[in-house]
């Protein structure tokens, strides 16, 4: 289905909680470019497979990386401090949302359904994105896993956010990427909205048998 049947299937739906990263926001780009756009900005050529050599290894062990094979004159730190500035720029400033999401979100609002955010980004960029496009008033509350102390393989986020909402979890919508999540929703009781993104590509089959509704790319 596309983004826009959502809101015949959400109208006058209680509470909706919406994921932000490949979600809300287009914004996985940025995790996999970032060390592409730092190594760019010193000169240099960053491997075409940057991205994979790096995705196993701790933070330390990237930035020990980039800065031996890079032959990079900041320390590791520096490195850290530089990629992470790339990114909370890209926050405030560039990154679209997903076709449709702002349009839906405001219909969503309007109608009274109450809406909450469940992240597991930082509450930084992602109020900054928010504010950007005018969407920051339209949710009750925002919650991050770095602050209730679990990721979303748990249920607790989900059961704070159930009594933020206060609603039961039958009323309750998920709209999401990710299928871990997805997958702790579900056995709360809630109804799963998945939403495709190319960073969750390999959980594509899977994600289509768990929703109860499914947005292609």
């Amino acid at each position: 289905m596309k983004i826009e049947e959502l809101q015949i299937i959400l109208k006058d739906a209680k509470a909706v909680i919406f994921d932000v990263d490949g979600t809300i926001l287009d914004s996985m780009p940025i995790w996999q470019e970032c060390d592409d756009i730092f190594l760019r900005s010193k000169g240099k050529d960053p491997d075409p497979n940057l991205h994979d050599i790096l995705f196993p290894m701790t933070l330390e062990e990237g930035m020990t990386y980039l800065k031996t094979t890079y032959e990079l004159q900041e320390s590791t730190d520096e490195i850290a401090r530089a990629i992470q500035e790339i990114v909370a720029d890209a926050y405030r400033y560039e990154i679209p949302a997903k076709e449709g999401m702002v349009e839906l979100i405001h219909f969503l609002h309007d109608q009274g359904t109450r809406l909450l955010i469940a992240t597991s980004n930082e509450r930084k960029p992602v109020q900054d994105a928010m504010r950007r496009l005018g969407l920051d008033a339209c949710f009750a509350d925002m919650l991050f896993c770095t602050e209730v102390g679990a990721g979303k393989g748990t249920p607790l986020i989900f059961q704070r956010a159930a009594e933020v909402l206060k609603t039961d979890y039958p009323d309750i919508y998920l709209v999401e990427d990710g299928l871990y999540s997805m997958k702790t929703a579900k056995e709360l009781g809630m109804k799963i909205i998945g939403i495709y993104d190319q960073a969750c590509i390999q959980d594509q089959p899977e994600i289509r048998q768990l929703a109860d509704y499914y947005v292609a790319g």
